[in-house]
């Protein structure tokens, strides 16, 4: 597995996978514009994300949202 980020500009790669969620968009971004970097190719880039980072617990979201009482 090879990572490469900010400032890399090798022209010869085409596909870029990610697996898992970014700590950011503009993480996934820069990541992502790493494919096709020359003239005239065409890359593609694509995310796979675990399911529960689609996942919300209402229960904990409404907890986190009403402040309890200190007995």
């Amino acid at each position: 597995m090879l990572i490469y980020g900010q400032g890399c500009d090798i022209p010869d790669i085409d596909f870029v996978v990610q697996w898992k969620a970014p700590a950011s968009t503009s993480s996934w971004v820069q990541r992502a514009g790493r494919a096709a970097r020359a003239p005239g190719r065409e890359g593609l880039a694509v995310l796979l994300v675990e399911k529960t980072a689609f996942e919300t617990n209402p229960a904990a979201m409404s907890e986190k949202a009403a402040p309890t009482k200190a007995n």
